[in-house]
């Protein structure tokens, strides 16, 4: 081709030199002002041109026999053609031309002189619509990378060039960054940048902010096109490694507490994507979410089943990534316990019998069994007047506050140790009574004289006796003089509350007789007689 090129061009200048020299330079003063040259193109690059083809006036032109001007642009190019190729056959016809850039005089940089075209191939096209723009060819787009990979809470970057050079329909066109060509830069997860400035080979970058993208890999397509309609692009694989959110479990029981009823859980989650949502999780079943800060839940433990259960906190990020706290094992128990029993302890009955919940003691100690692990509480009513814990056998005890002289209605509960409070006990009805009996009669009466021989000795009690507590050691008598006590039986007489001494025989006539009776008798309730009674009668002669 450059054989063919040099022929032409010294046949060219053998026969027209000296005028052609002349007329040169009346040419290109006028076509400095009237068609300066092209910057579109530049040895080397291929070229499509669309006009109709001509012989030049060879006067005009100094270089190339054909002529064409291209109808988009208004580009003025000389051809070259191989023998292969007949362009006389083309002349005055309209023809799309594809060939090379290749060097004329002063490389095809001639102020007012067209561009050498050497044509590689001739269509002849009626009808065909010339290309729109200075340029035939798509911008020029490179990529740094062709593959990125981050993790999620990363920051990328990718970047490439964009070869705007002898592109003017390419200068100042936005790139686009998408997952399909046309999208200008509408990414969901990605920011779009371009720098540079116009005729140079200017650098393009992606970013991509920590938590901007889906975890997986997706192709980023990045495209430019020119004013002209032409358009290139270029891909690169981003993949993005997911980093779950991290999430503890702030508010909960302690490690083997008893739980039931509602029980507030609460959590801390955070991620660089943002957190969706927390579901707070018991034995593997969601009991319920929070889609906000600060995340918490009111568990209600009867959606649960009684028994061990473990709970925990799981967050969820933008893009589906979840992460689970550590757990925490708790007894689900939502069971109430049975009722408690109670009685008066033994130590507090000192009543004469066992089962009459009389008792002087005003503060008395009830006992009963429970729920091993329950907290007990003892009521007079609404009143609570103590509190124990029921131990691994299940008994208990509670010393009751003060309670005055009188029938105390007493009941409990247990509360086991989740929570739950058992049915109230049944009654115990326990009777305080601390006031020391008095004797308030006695017979014979003291000092009396001309007793019967045959009488027996009597003491009159303020209220009921303990029925063995009247007896031969706490009422004696005994004949003045003597020191040995009468030998009599005592017995005592509930309906009228008196004990009564009778003398195995008749007392002496005319003897003085002392009656003692002792603080060893005591009520019911076991409190001792107020004092000892002493007096004295003489028996008839």
């Amino acid at each position: 081709m450059g054989d063919v090129l040099s022929g032409r061009r010294d046949r060219a200048l053998m026969i027209f030199g000296a005028l052609l020299a002349l007329m040169l330079l009346s040419a290109r003063g006028a076509a400095a002002q009237e068609e300066p040259y092209s910057g579109c193109t530049r040895v080397g690059d291929e070229a499509t041109v669309t006009g109709t083809m001509i012989w030049p006036e060879i006067t005009t032109y100094m270089y190339g026999i054909y002529y064409l001007v291209d109808e988009a642009s208004g580009t003025p190019y000389a051809l070259e053609a191989d023998a292969a190729l007949d362009l006389d056959a083309y002349v005055d016809k309209r023809v799309t031309l594809t060939g090379g850039i290749v060097p004329g005089y002063e490389a095809g940089r001639v102020e007012g002189g067209p561009t050498l075209l050497d044509v590689t191939r001739i269509e002849e096209w009626p009808d065909v619509a010339a290309p729109t723009g200075c340029d035939r060819l798509p911008p020029r787009l490179g990529v740094e990378n062709g593959s990125v990979v981050v993790r999620e809470d990363q920051a990328a970057r990718n970047g490439g060039t964009y070869d705007d050079a002898f592109d003017r329909d390419a200068r100042d066109t936005p790139i686009a960054f998408s997952p399909s060509l046309g999208e200008m830069c509408d990414v969901p997860f990605a920011r779009c940048y371009y720098r540079g400035f116009p005729y140079d080979r200017d650098e393009w970058y992606w970013r991509l902010g920590a938590g901007e993208a889906p975890p997986g890999t997706s192709t980023v397509v990045v495209a430019a096109r020119d004013q002209g309609g032409l358009s290139s692009e270029v891909s690169f694989d981003l993949t993005v490694l997911p980093v779950p959110p991290e999430v503890s479990l702030t508010g909960a029981p302690s490690a083997g507490q008893r739980v039931n009823g509602s029980v507030e859980l609460s959590a801390e989650a955070r991620d660089s994507s943002g957190v969706e949502r927390v579901e707070f999780v018991a034995n593997g079943v969601v009991v319920g979410q929070d889609l906000e800060a600060p995340y918490a839940l009111a568990w209600d433990t009867a959606s649960s089943e009684d028994g061990p259960t473990t709970v925990s906190a799981r967050a969820f990020d933008k893009w589906g990534t979840a992460a689970e706290s550590a757990t925490v094992a708790v007894v689900v128990d939502n069971a109430r316990p049975e009722a408690a029993t109670l009685d008066l302890a033994a130590e507090s009955d000192s009543g004469a019998s066992r089962t009459d919940d009389l008792t002087n003691d005003p503060t008395p100690k009830i006992s009963g069994t429970a729920e091993p692990g329950s907290r007990v509480t003892l009521y007079e009513g609404a009143t609570v007047l103590g509190t124990a814990s029921a131990g691994a056998s299940g008994s208990w005890s509670v010393t009751a506050a003060a309670l005055p002289d009188a029938p105390h209605a007493l009941h409990a509960t247990a509360t086991d140790e989740a929570g739950n409070v058992s049915a109230a006990s049944g009654t115990l009805l326990v009777k305080i009574d601390t006031a020391r009996p008095t004797a308030t009669a006695v017979s014979p009466s003291r000092g009396a004289r001309a007793v019967p021989a045959g009488a027996n000795v009597t003491a009159t009690f303020s209220e009921a006796m303990g029925p063995a507590t009247p007896n031969g050691n706490t009422l004696t008598l005994v004949r003045r003089g003597t020191t040995a006590k009468v030998a009599a039986t005592v017995r005592y007489d509930a309906a009228r509350k008196r004990a009564i001494l009778d003398p195995s025989r008749n007392l002496r006539r005319g003897a003085t007789y002392t009656a003692t009776l002792s603080t060893g008798v005591e009520d019911l309730a076991g409190n001792p007689l107020a004092r000892t009674t002493t007096w004295s009668f003489t028996v008839r002669r």
